[in-house]
């Protein structure tokens, strides 16, 4: 069964775009406070070796394996993209206006 698919509006891309930032935040937020975590767990006096080891490789499985720096690189690209299209609608929407400004004085013979 296929959905309809339709345009959506600039207040539902404003809104879809502000939830998706928002989600991002929060993922950021966490992926620092795992990382800070294991900073202060390999600190510790009594960690050995392996247990700095274990922290070292969580961070760095993190920083590789977490995309928040390309989620975010691509909510900034999609976020322009989409601004693009909002003013070329709306010059698209003037020029239509203009048009039938035009073609209304005509039919009037104004």
């Amino acid at each position: 069964m296929s959905e309809d698919i339709r345009p959506m509006t600039r207040d539902e891309l404003v809104k879809e775009l502000t939830e998706l930032k928002g989600e991002i935040s929060i993922v950021q937020d966490k992926i620092d406070l795992m990382c800070d975590e294991f900073q202060r767990i390999r600190s510790c006096p009594g960690a050995d070796g392996e247990i700095k080891g274990l922290c070292d490789r969580a961070i760095t499985d993190i920083k590789q394996h977490v995309p928040v720096i390309e989620q975010r690189d691509n909510f900034r690209a999609e976020n322009t993209r989409l601004k693009g299209i909002m003013l070329e609608c709306a010059g698209l929407a003037r020029d239509g206006k203009e048009v039938a400004g035009t073609l209304t004085r005509g039919a009037f013979g104004e």
